[in-house]
């Protein structure tokens, strides 16, 4: 209830925080414009069983997760959450950076094993020249990146730009089949208790920037 509420509030500032599913697997959904996201999609998806961007790329999710379910098995995933209209100057820089409040939220999500913002881990295979992000003054006088790879934060304060990161997210143990059992004797299997996608949908992926974390599971 406090998340919706927070919701509610920052959308009275202009503030929209929204998130899809990435991807499962080996499938993944279509980019996001990371200069200007196409909100009124993101908001589409999260309206959907599975929050992708395009039905083709959840209906592929869906056989994946209901293929690995068939099989006693388990699979990852990663959501992408987007955050528009924050002005810029939030955070600090160090210890107290915006980067490092969410991430400390989203490491908070059980099953998650990894965050990254903007280009994350690509910008380690490109040059300077490459990875940075030119200002320019828009249509409307506004200044802004004429890209976005540093992901709406820098020097760990937001730069007014489109907030964006990604959350990785772990497979659950799968079933006892495949499990060392230690025992002297034969023992019968215990029922299995995993799911086949532990991956957050939107109520859990976009809540670390309103601090009110809400997993959603695939059940078998």
């Amino acid at each position: 209830m406090a998340g919706g509420i927070a919701k509610q509030l920052l959308e009275r500032r202009g503030i929209q925080v929204q998130a899809r599913l990435l991807s499962v697997g080996g499938v993944k959904d279509i980019p996001l414009d990371p200069v200007r996201p196409d909100c009124q999609a993101l908001q589409a998806a999260s309206e959907r069983e599975i929050p992708a961007l395009t039905q083709e790329a959840a209906g592929r999710m869906a056989a994946l997760i209901e293929e690995v379910r068939g099989e006693g098995d388990s699979i990852g995933g990663v959501v992408e959450c987007c955050v528009t209209g924050l002005p810029a100057g939030l955070g600090a820089p160090i210890f107290d950076g915006v980067e490092n409040e969410i991430s400390r939220m989203v490491f908070g999500i059980p099953a998650v094993r990894g965050i990254q913002f903007g280009a994350g881990f690509d910008a380690a295979g490109m040059r300077g020249s490459q990875h940075n992000d030119p200002f320019c003054i828009d249509e409307t006088g506004e200044v802004r990146t004429e890209t976005n790879r540093h992901g709406g934060v820098l020097g760990g304060m937001t730069s007014g730009m489109p907030l964006l990161f990604q959350a990785a997210f772990k497979p659950t143990p799968p079933s006892p089949w495949n499990r060392r059992r230690w025992t002297s004797s034969p023992a019968p299997r215990p029922p299995s208790r995993s799911k086949a996608a532990t991956t957050p949908a939107w109520p859990c992926g976009r809540s670390p920037a309103w601090k009110r974390p809400q997993p959603l599971q695939f059940s078998p």
